[in-house]
């Protein structure tokens, strides 16, 4: 695994660079809490959220919401149905909407609590199956 982005950190005694209220990053990569502004409320499952968002780009070659305007994003975060990824890609194994569903949760405590399990299951999911020998 490689670290994509050195953008955006939170420094956890610092002092906030952004006020209240404000939103940085890049809109559809930003999880659903992150959009109401508040940096103290926010944790590592913004970055599961993230890295999500990215997986899916990469396996269907598209975004999991397909609008392009911020109120209609926002309304997507918060409350849309999460896309089938095996629908746009039909090799894929059943669970993989099931990983997705849990890696775009709304709520974090719905989502992979850290990045390490979710990569795992990612990887449960794509690895090929090795015919046991026995």
């Amino acid at each position: 695994m490689r670290l994509l982005d050195f953008g955006l950190v939170k420094l956890m005694d610092a002092e906030s660079l952004t006020k209240t209220g404000t939103v940085a990053g890049t809109p559809s990569y930003i999880a659903p809490e992150a959009w109401g502004g508040t940096p103290k409320l926010l944790d590592h499952r913004i970055d599961v959220y993230a890295l999500g968002v990215i997986v899916f780009r990469a396996l269907s070659g598209s975004l999991p919401h397909s609008t392009t305007n911020m109120i209609d994003l926002y309304g997507w975060v918060r409350q849309g149905k999460r896309p089938s990824l095996r629908a746009l890609r039909r090799s894929l194994p059943r669970g993989i909407d099931d990983w997705v569903q849990r890696a775009l949760a709304v709520e974090p405590e719905d989502r992979f609590q850290d990045i390490r399990s979710m990569w795992n299951a990612l990887e449960g999911l794509l690895a090929p199956r090795r015919p046991s020998p026995f």
